[in-house]
């Protein structure tokens, strides 16, 4: 899932990947999408059996929130066919063509908004687990009015010619890609640490946490705590962890993961937890020491009730520890701090990653490089030195 705001880029970017090789590109799909089981009366013919079809392939799904915004038996039903899609075996018994049954396996890219999710967390709660999820970081002021600075600087021509180069590019380094023989190098036992540390992170912060009515004699009153109703087990993150890490390792032309690449995995776990969750996580590279239910709320612009209620269950499944803070003359507030197995991943913030540095050479030379130099980003393309390392 790629997730973000309207107008941030999210479909101009996968549709790059239209004319690939192996990708099935759609604006959105119905219930039916792999197998409708229609048969024209008229003719006899029976509707394509899609789900064959796509064995094999990348499906890009531009917009899929149209999927979430059906009727709730519709979406419930493709939900349904997703999930047993997932085990490469598919069976689906209709009336008119009678079963449907095969086997493939496919991979989906899909776009959707922050908002789409929100509200229709009943949804993805069945099948969230399925998908890994990122999300783009947000921009600053300076990067927004650059951005529209460049669609002012580019004329309509130029820039359809320039997306239609990019297009044609992005395809041959996949057909490239796709044909390479795939031999990775296993990781180092760090590496996997790394990796199942991430995959126990997921599993953990996708965690359903409900609220249990409970009545209380003593005060006549209901009360509301919460509960865990269902933890995922880290089994299935962990594979879609490496072989997300390989398959980056393969695009950016190492037979290895190196540290780009596990910092990008780091980037999409904390990404694939709810969008609630992972806001309140992604304070804490300002707030090494903890954080209070006031200091969250401000910060994610909710009421503190809500930052209270967020953290709590950020606690009850075992990602944030709970302290006393400091007395300021009334009871002390409550500090919330990351859980010492998981801290590292949510102290170190997120800086820009270009790859066009990283590409040039090994990732970790290229970073020391730019720290010496004062260069990043933009600076580093616009350099000479860049230009003449890149042909080189």
């Amino acid at each position: 899932m790629i997730v973000g705001p309207p107008s941030d880029g999210k479909t101009a970017t996968v549709l790059l990947l239209k004319t690939a090789q192996g990708v099935y590109c759609v604006d959105t799909v119905t219930e039916n999408f792999l197998a409708s089981g229609y048969r024209d009366e008229k003719t006899g013919k029976s509707a394509p059996n899609l789900f064959k079809e796509l064995d094999g392939k990348c499906v890009v799904i531009k917009e899929f929130g149209t999927v979430l915004s059906l009727r709730a038996d519709k979406v419930r039903k493709f939900l349904g066919d997703l999930q047993a899609i997932y085990d490469r075996e598919y069976s689906k018994a209709t009336g008119t063509v009678g079963t449907i049954r095969g086997k493939a396996a496919f991979s989906i890219v899909a776009c959707v908004t922050p908002a789409t999710l929100q509200d229709h967390q009943q949804y993805m709660a069945r099948i969230g687990p399925r998908f890994l999820t990122y999300r783009a970081p947000d921009l600053t002021e300076a990067e927004e009015d650059e951005g529209l600075e460049m669609f002012w600087e580019a004329r309509h021509e130029t820039r359809k010619k320039v997306l239609e180069e990019l297009r044609q590019l992005v395809a041959e380094h996949l057909h490239e890609c796709i044909n390479r023989p795939l031999n990775p190098s296993p990781e180092t036992p760090d590496q996997k640490k790394f990796i199942d540390r991430l995959a126990k992170l997921v599993a953990c912060g996708r965690t359903d946490v409900r609220l249990q009515k409970i009545h209380d004699d003593v005060t006549g009153r209901d009360r509301y705590d919460p509960e865990t109703s269902q933890s995922e087990r880290p089994f299935r993150v962990q594979k879609q962890l490496r072989n997300l890490g390989r398959a980056l390792a393969l695009v950016h032309g190492r037979d290895r993961m190196t540290e780009h690449e596990l910092e990008l995995l780091r980037r999409v776990a904390l990404s694939s937890l709810p969008a609630d969750r992972a806001a309140v996580l992604a304070l804490f590279p300002d707030h090494h020491e903890g954080l209070t239910a006031g200091a969250c709320g401000a910060a994610i612009q909710k009421s503190d009730d809500r930052a209270r209620q967020i953290l709590e269950e950020l606690v009850l499944i075992k990602l944030l520890v709970r302290r006393s803070g400091t007395s300021l003359g009334g009871a002390p507030s409550y500090v919330y701090a990351p859980v010492p197995r998981i801290a590292d991943f949510l102290t170190i913030a997120f800086k820009p990653l270009d790859h066009v540095v990283d590409l040039a050479g090994d990732f970790t030379d290229k970073s020391d490089t730019l720290e010496r130099e004062g260069l990043s980003g933009q600076s580093y393309r616009q350099s000479q030195s860049s230009s003449r390392e890149l042909t080189q």
